[in-house]
């Protein structure tokens, strides 16, 4: 016997101002609200209420609906119009907005397949027809969320699908039919494949490494001041001639010169201002022995080169072994070829664990995220188990020196941190990844579908302030609290950041 679920769905209503933990002034709910299973709601000019369900309460035919609710309703408020049934076309709706008029839009999800907006007049009820709907392959409508309207009548329609993250497509007023947008914003239209690590320079201007494309082996897409990359990259560096190969890393320094760490091992370094197909000045082998993994560069004032180096590893069937320790390897400005470098941070009292990213003050303190110790399994690979932390060397600081600051522990909230930025102000920016060592293991060992897969993601600590970007004051060390927190589904933010930057103005 199915059991139907008591409470099919509620409004909250809370003061204005409302923040933290605090309770409703009141609430529209009961069996007499017509509530099923809300997906989205909005609210006139008159303070009415509408409510798109995606079901039909007390009916057998599961189709969707619109509930209405006149301004001030509370408790078992029963509505004043529902807009329900064959006539409508409304399919799975997903979002509703109004607009200056008292026009209704809605969202849906047609179940032979493809989407609509379908456009109701004001008032209406009951089996309503629609009075236009955009629909069809030329609208570009994929998978829409959530709508809104401008205060002349545009349209804009926030879809999950259409890229790698997604696209906003935007329709004149009085649009209908198979009608394409006027305008969309889309990842499409920056051009980057695979974006694998980010710096700015002193004039704001953004450097994107990207892994594949250009001609096959990656480039450096660079987008002008304040363009946020969704728009085509201003110019790039990108080759034959640049010995750029799959980059994963990238750093500039206060004068503008270029540093790309690259996936075969070199560090090729530009001019500043370079663009096009151009010759690197400087071409860098580091550790060419593979004994261990670089994994993040910056640059400092003077033009030192400093690397971050991962534990190297090596497994088979049976067991695992070390052919590395972790260590911070700086070269002198202008290094080449396979020049050794003049200073390497390395052993047990250094702290290092699992490093992942690096960056330098202005002072010449040297920063560098960890992502804790390994868990090795035979046959598979080696992976951070956590936790993270930051450590912090003197500038000159030379093979098995301990840190001068560490920050770690429970309140710092790190995981596994795979990236790092400083402002002008020395405030610390780092990407967190919230249990991508647990998620791997998922991964290689447990292969489960999508619904496991984020629990097991939710379960690591991917809420609240646990990141993906956490922030600390100048100064922190020990068990410090971050001052501020960047993550939740409204910033556009994943689960696995790849790259973080900080503009020269600071906070």
């Amino acid at each position: 016997m199915r059991h139907e679920p008591t409470d099919r769905g509620r409004i909250t209503v809370y003061a204005a101002g409302s923040s933290g933990n605090v309770a409703p002034i009141g609430a529209i709910s009961g069996p007499g609200t017509g509530l099923a299973f809300p997906t989205g709601i909005a609210l006139d000019a008159n303070g009415d209420i509408y409510v798109a369900n995606f079901e039909t309460a007390n009916t057998t035919t599961n189709l969707p609906s619109i509930t209405v609710y006149a301004a001030g309703s509370a408790g078992n408020a029963s509505p004043v119009a529902i807009i329900t049934g064959n006539n409508t076309g409304l399919g799975s709706p997903s979002g509703i907005a109004l607009d200056s008029s008292g026009k209704l839009y809605a969202i849906g999800y047609l179940s032979s397949g493809g989407f609509i907006i379908n456009v109701y007049m004001p008032g209406s009820n009951g089996d309503a027809s629609p009075a236009a709907s955009i629909t069809g392959a030329a609208t570009d409508l994929n998978g829409p969320i959530g709508l809104v309207l401008d205060s002349t009548g545009n349209l804009y329609v926030l879809n999950y699908r259409g890229s790698s993250t997604g696209s906003i497509t935007v329709y004149a007023t009085g649009s209908s039919g198979n009608i394409p947008p006027i305008a969309t914003v889309t990842s499409y239209f920056s051009e980057l494949v695979s974006a694998s690590a980010l710096a700015l320079d002193s004039g704001g201007n953004i450097y994107v490494a990207d892994e594949f494309n250009g001609p096959s082996t990656g480039s450096v897409a660079i987008y002008p001041p304040g363009s946020f990359a969704i728009g085509p990259p201003a110019a790039s560096i990108s080759g034959n001639d640049t010995g750029i190969h799959y980059p994963f890393g990238i750093a500039l320094n206060a004068s503008g010169n270029i540093a790309v760490l690259n996936g075969n091992y070199v560090i090729t370094e530009y001019p500043a201002g370079s663009i096009g197909d151009v010759t690197p000045n400087a071409s860098l082998a580091v550790d060419s022995d593979r004994a261990t993994i670089p994994t993040g560069i910056a640059l400092g004032a003077g033009g030192k080169i400093y690397v971050a180096n991962q534990e190297g590893f090596s497994c088979n069937r049976r067991s695992c072994y070390r052919t590395g320790a972790a260590n911070v390897a700086i070269y002198r400005a202008g290094s080449d070829g396979n020049a050794k470098p003049s200073a390497v941070i390395r052993g047990p009292n250094t702290g290092l664990s699992w490093p992942s990213a690096i960056a330098v003050d202005h002072r010449g303190d040297i920063y560098v995220t960890n992502e804790g110790p390994m868990k090795c399994r035979p046959g598979c690979s080696c992976i951070p188990s956590g936790p993270g932390s930051i450590t912090v060397y003197a500038p000159g600081s030379n093979g098995d020196v301990s840190p001068i600051t560490t920050i770690s522990g429970a309140q710092t909230k790190l995981s596994e941190p795979l990236g790092i930025a400083l402002d002008s102000n020395s405030n610390i920016y780092v990407l967190n990844a919230t249990g991508f060592g647990e998620v791997c293991f998922r991964i290689i060992y447990n292969p489960s579908p999508a619904a496991d897969f984020l629990s097991n993601v939710a379960a690591s600590g991917t809420n609240g302030i646990r990141g993906p970007i956490l922030i600390f004051a100048a100064g922190s060390n020990g068990d410090a609290a971050p001052i501020g927190a960047i993550g939740g589904p409204l910033t556009g933010l994943n689960f696995f950041p790849s790259g973080i930057a900080v503009g020269p103005a600071g906070p």
